[in-house]
């Protein structure tokens, strides 16, 4: 339900995106699509590279907290 949900808002997202650039920036449908291939290419990147960082990187070492708690001090 969670992946549906967040599917429905990148689409939404990109939707009002492409709207925006075409209606407020005066740009054709063809120049907004083009203006959106960045991010469709690092959608694309991320999608392929975080299933081998989250195999390399274990999630302990991203979990420790920047200072010690004063749980740990005792």
């Amino acid at each position: 339900m969670t992946l549906l949900l967040s599917m429905l808002v990148a689409g939404g997202t990109y939707l009002m995106v492409t709207q925006f650039l075409q209606l407020v920036g005066g740009l054709t449908p063809m120049e907004a699509g083009l203006w959106l291939l960045p991010a469709a290419f690092a959608l694309i990147v991320t999608a392929v590279v975080s299933p081998m960082a989250a195999s390399r990187f274990r999630p302990r070492t991203w979990s420790r907290p920047a200072w010690p708690s004063p749980r740990s001090a005792t």
